[in-house]
């Protein structure tokens, strides 16, 4: 079949290890589709031979080992997914810089460790970035501020600390998804986050930030789902003040913060038209919950 341009054999039962000959049987492959099987073994080195190959998805296998070199000679790849297999090693291979196509890196659900390294900044197409569930440490790089493009950034449940004004998010206009839950991410939240004017869905708990909320985060006007529980942030009144003019917000979740302090004294919340989910478990709060009303 040398002609055969896509090879989509997902979310079947297949089982053994992905063909190592592929590419050199199928010259013109340009979409391989394997995720949602039962593939085992490492990463064929093989597919780096795929010069053609625009997206590989793999994700949701048993495939073990580290990415082989060779696979960032496939430089035509646009979609690159190993998402929630046993993968492991690090990230510190600058030839992925060779993969300048690159639109979605998925490699989620890992054990990948160590640093996200700076050559990602090279990868000025990307728009999805996923990193999460892996056992990545170390700071966010600066050099994410030079993917402009992005859409997506998911980090969620690493081992990742320092600041997050490490990163210049005002750079990063076309961002809707910013999850960095469950790390250990520290001091305040930067006031280029609010740069970001299309996030729709922000999540930022269970970290260790702490500070009171800017009044800038209402030029976050598509936000519809805020995360900041299990943080250190204080000031519940000035909170609620500049959270009910966010007209989309549809769930805030708040909880094991503002610890022990005094509900406004206003019997009256206005704003927070369309909210449907609010968490604020754990706050130790006192006082009197107001009646939440629309002006």
């Amino acid at each position: 079949m040398e002609n055969l341009i896509a090879l989509n054999a997902s979310n079947n039962s297949f089982t053994g290890q992905i063909p190592t000959q592929l590419c050199s049987t199928l010259p013109s492959l340009k979409v391989l589709d394997l995720c949602l099987n039962k593939f085992s073994g490492s990463v064929p080195p093989g597919l780096g031979d795929c010069s053609k190959l625009r997206e590989l998805r793999a994700g949701y296998n048993n495939l073990s080992g580290r990415l082989p070199d060779e696979l960032f000679n496939a430089t035509s790849l646009e979609y690159l997914s190993f998402a929630n297999n046993g993968l492991y090693g690090v990230l510190d291979n600058k030839r992925i810089v060779n993969l300048r196509n690159l639109v979605t890196l998925d490699l989620g659900g890992n054990q990948f460790s160590g640093k996200i390294p700076d050559y990602i900044g090279q990868l000025k197409r990307l728009e999805e970035f996923h990193l999460n569930n892996n056992n990545m440490s170390g700071e966010l790089p600066y050099a994410l501020s030079n993917c402009t493009n992005l859409i997506t950034i998911d980090l969620k449940s690493n081992k990742l600390s320092g600041e997050l004004s490490n990163v210049n998010f005002s750079n990063l206009p076309n961002l809707r998804t910013l999850d960095l839950w469950s790390n250990n991410f520290t001091g305040t939240v930067p006031e280029s986050m609010y740069s970001c004017t299309n996030l729709t869905a922000l999540r930022l708990a269970n970290n260790k930030l702490y500070g009171q909320l800017s009044s800038r985060i209402g030029n976050l006007k598509h936000l519809s789902f805020l995360s900041l529980g299990k943080n250190n942030f204080t000031n519940i009144a000035n909170a609620l003040q500049i959270l009910k003019s966010s007209k989309n917000l549809t769930i805030l979740l708040i909880s094991f913060n503002f610890k022990g302090e005094l509900m406004p004294e206003d019997d009256r919340i206005g704003g927070f038209e369309n909210l449907q989910v609010l968490d604020m478990d754990g706050c130790r709060l006192t006082g009197k919950i107001g009646k939440f009303q629309q002006y």
